[in-house]
């Protein structure tokens, strides 16, 4: 489980002051990258090492829209891997400053090489060092 608090900006707002669905995916995409560099893999070093997470499938379900200036919080859950595909089934929950559930993106994420094929990488075995959700 991994965490971090954000806030609603103007630009991820529509007309009605909700935050808009690419907003969630945007902020999802970045809580991703945020993961790996608390893992020790800042955007700079993935594209040394030539490695770029590529959400293959993914689901969003908007429960309680946030709105704009509201504080929230994205937990993410890393709930399984297979490895003979390479992909980790994740888990971005969105949650308001009241810590009521607003939003969740579960995905199936690779790491990929530029080239484009999935790779087995120190990256992977740390995600999975770091832990699978034991909820699952």
């Amino acid at each position: 489980m991994f965490h971090i608090d954000y806030r609603v900006k103007g630009e991820d707002v529509n007309d009605h002051m909700a935050m808009e669905s690419r907003a969630y995916h945007s902020y999802s995409t970045r809580h991703i990258y945020n993961f790996l560099f608390q893992l020790g893999y800042s955007r700079q070093r993935l594209n040394k090492l030539r490695i770029i997470p590529q959400e293959q499938k993914s689901h969003f379900e908007l429960i309680k829209p946030l709105m704009f200036g509201n504080s929230f919080s994205i937990i993410l859950h890393v709930k399984t891997y297979d490895p003979y595909i390479g992909s980790f089934e994740l888990k971005n929950s969105f949650f308001n400053s009241n810590k009521e559930l607003c939003a969740i993106i579960t995905s199936e994420t690779t790491l990929n090489s530029l080239q484009g094929h999935e790779i087995s990488s120190p990256v992977t075995q740390k995600i999975i060092n770091y832990g699978l959700d034991p909820i699952g």
